[in-house]
């Protein structure tokens, strides 16, 4: 007889059926998703989250229905539909009742069928709701992609009990922004896919920042046409050839934003800067939350100085933008009619935004109608404060702007405070297309002014504070919250999570960042913004900022335990990146306390240590903290499961990364010392080693780059710090042979 292997087979499976208990199935195990009736898209799109999430982390059959089918023996109610709380109701478990914000887990049983409520306030609530279920069975979600458990053969839906409510109800995510290195170089598709993980981790606020010397608007004004339209301050990294770290970048000759690739003219970028503006606004709507768009309303293109006569040019990278002087008022009818025709350029090209935030100058200058503009916020007959006192107070702060130029920053907005107040009197100003009424807000102004805010503001207007520009500087001066009048004045408060300033370092402020929050909840403020370029390493910085803002007891160190453990499953592992992470956070402090600006990616920005000064010790120190970080991360990778341990390659390499450029840093001091003392061996040894730190730091970054930013900050360091040092490393071998 011949061997038939599949007769074999099907014995085999005859013998094992017939070992089988009573009442045991082959078949999978079946959950059933019961939605109701009447779906909204964003419902649909929970009920496929969840039966995603379910497939991937248990060995069952997720099943979507609009009723309870009647053999149904284990279900979810998602959502509080009619059918789903009576069933729920005979079960006898409490259907709470929430917000608009709040969401519930909560098992329940009775004699045929038992599961979990997955329920919100609203559809993106109960979104939120499917991914905190995630984040129970361990799933663990990054800027970059989900960490998803070792698959389960069983689930359990018993003994669930958890219901939130926010404290911060507005949690703000920036994009857009400025820099090669920040998401100015972001296309659709991935802005698209960090929207929809910033709705994982709870975040329901977008607000897109953006400048007037980009092409994301056009308007024409006083026989002037808008022709500024360039992305990174229109300056160009060239990445072909030798180019350390271009493995990261394929074969482009250029760094670009993917969606400008081939747009050299005016109008072609203005258009594809226009498509991905709408875009990113769809896709935040899409995923339940409001978008915002941050402009500077006071600052314009340099051809618009025909239209304002005696602009002055605005401080800032490259001089691209103009804005008033002393030679216009505040309550200047030309100036009015240029910024309502911008204002309205933006709410006419996006007119499904939910928000404006107009944005102060970061140098205000406009300062020479001070006294006028401060008079103007009183009543005839009134006796206002001093001038001079609310200036004396921004003289003597221990803040950045301080001094003269803390007394400019007052003046400046007084002025331009007084000019929005008129400018918001038109009541149709912010009225779109689409029959919107976007809501205001004046971003960033002077802390001095925070007593007097409720005057200077204009009505119906909120505030989006910025204090300074780190969390550990806000944190120090976290008196200066109390003085805003949050309660009558909408106020919301920049979070920086990472500084350009300290720059192309990896940066922690977590500490800070936890007494930030913990001031917000007590003083009742709306909620945050965050403020970022590089993000790389800020993924348990941001997952703390979504759920500190559901749990008040939460505090940076259990989240971050909580995020760690569910990611590699080993506690030790999770105490050693906290140590890592420790080490990195008192590095960012000495980078603050001594030299802010220290690694700014802008031109010059290695070259600008070779001065014949000695080394300071910080700089050690800062060294010091960055390898003990890179100590305990590899230390980590050793004791961690498969699934996390390219997250902790790619974060031990960054870190391999920071020792390379404080090498070169240190040894581009080292040669200015070398040439002051006339020892031009000395100089071109030190220069050689900064070439070469310098060189093994982009080649580890182009190893493990993940987006555009890792992809952007190679194409910067390049630009600003590799070839300059190489072109001044040949200048002095040229010098040196003659």
């Amino acid at each position: 007889m011949n061997f038939n292997p599949r007769w074999f087979c099907l014995a085999l499976i005859c013998s094992f059926l017939s070992c089988l208990p009573e009442n045991s199935v082959l078949a999978k195990d079946r959950v059933d998703i019961v939605v109701g009736q009447k779906l909204t898209a964003l419902d649909q799109f929970a009920a496929e989250e969840l039966e995603t999430q379910l497939e991937r982390l248990f060995d069952i059959e997720a099943k979507i229905s609009k009723q309870l089918p009647q053999d149904s023996t284990q279900a979810i109610l998602l959502g509080n539909s009619q059918a789903n709380i009576k069933l729920a109701t005979q079960a006898k478990v409490d259907w709470p009742e929430l917000t608009d914000q709040g969401l519930v887990l909560r098992s329940f049983k009775n004699d045929n069928v038992s599961g979990l409520i997955v329920d919100g306030g609203s559809p993106v609530a109960t979104l939120w709701a499917v991914y905190e279920l995630g984040h129970h069975f361990g799933i663990r979600y990054l800027i970059s992609g989900d960490i998803v458990p070792e698959k389960s053969e069983t689930l359990s839906l018993a003994d669930i009990d958890i219901v939130q409510e926010p404290e911060l109800k507005v949690r703000t995510w920036r994009t857009v922004n400025d820099f090669a290195l920040g998401f100015e170089s972001w296309g659709l598709v991935d802005q698209q896919k960090l929207i929809s993980q910033l709705a994982k981790l709870k975040f329901n606020n977008l607000m897109i920042s953006v400048y007037p010397w980009q092409p994301f608007v056009h308007y024409e004004f006083g026989g002037v046409k808008k022709q500024t339209g360039v992305l990174w301050f229109g300056d160009k990294y060239r990445v072909d050839g030798d180019t350390p770290g271009r493995q990261a970048l394929g074969r482009a000759t250029w760094f670009e934003n993917p969606d400008f690739i081939g747009k050299e003219t005016y109008e072609q970028r203005t258009a594809a800067g226009q498509k991905l503006i709408r875009g990113i606004i769809d896709a935040a709507h899409d995923f339940g939350m409001t978008a915002g768009i941050s402009i500077s309303p006071l600052e314009f293109p340099k051809e618009f100085a025909k239209a304002l006569p005696g602009a002055n040019t605005s401080r800032g990278l490259n001089n691209l933008l103009i804005a008033p002087s002393a030679k216009q008022k505040f309550d200047d009818k030309q100036l009015l009619k240029l910024v309502k025709t911008k204002v309205r350029a933006y709410l006419d090209t996006y007119p499904d935004l939910d928000e404006l935030y107009l944005t102060m100058p970061e140098f205000p200058e406009w300062s020479e109608h001070a006294q006028a503009a401060w008079n103007s916020f009183h009543k005839k007959g009134e006796k206002p404060q001093s001038l001079e006192s609310i200036i004396a107070v921004a003289e003597k702060r221990d803040l950045i702007a301080t001094g003269e130029r803390g007394q400019q920053s007052v003046k400046g907005n007084l002025v331009a405070l007084a000019f929005l107040n008129k400018l918001l009197k038109d009541a149709d100003l912010l009225k779109t297309s689409s029959g919107r009424n976007v809501t205001p807000f004046i971003t960033a102004v002077d802390p001095a002014l925070f007593p007097v805010l409720e005057k200077v503001i204009p009505a119906n207007t909120g505030v989006l504070h910025f204090i300074d520009y780190t969390a550990r500087r806000v944190a120090k001066n976290k008196q200066l919250l109390k003085q805003v009048p949050a309660n009558n004045v909408p106020s919301r408060l920049i979070i920086t999570l990472a500084d350009d300033n300290v720059g192309v370092l990896n940066q922690s402020a977590l500490t800070d960042i936890e007494t930030l929050m913990a001031e917000l909840r007590s003083l009742k403020w709306d909620g945050f913004s965050t403020r970022h370029w590089l993000i790389g390493d800020l993924d348990p910085t941001i997952s703390y900022l979504g759920r500190a803002s559901f749990d008040e007891n939460l505090t940076a160190k259990a989240s971050f335990q909580d995020f760690f453990n569910g990611i590699t499953d080993n506690p030790a592992a999770t105490d050693r990146i906290w140590l890592g992470y420790e080490a990195v956070e008192k590095a960012t402090q000495i980078i603050d306390d001594n030299d802010l600006g220290f690694a700014f990616p802008v031109k010059n920005m290695l070259l600008k240590h070779a001065v014949a000064k000695p080394i300071p010790e910080w700089w050690q120190t800062a060294t010091d903290e960055y390898t003990k970080d890179l100590v305990e991360l590899y230390r980590s990778y050793d004791a961690i499961t498969g699934r996390s341990r390219p997250l902790f390659y790619y974060y031990a390499k960054r870190s391999e990364f920071m020792l390379s450029y404080m090498s070169a840093v240190k040894a581009v001091r080292e040669s200015a010392i070398a040439k002051k003392a006339g020892d031009i061996d000395k100089q071109i040894e030190q220069l050689e080693t900064a070439l070469e730190a310098m060189y093994n730091g982009l080649d580890t970054l182009g190893d493990i780059a993940r987006d555009q930013s890792d992809r952007g900050l190679i194409a910067v360091l390049n630009a600003y710090a590799y070839q300059p040092l190489l072109e001044e490393y040949e200048k002095v071998l040229d010098e040196s042979e003659k």
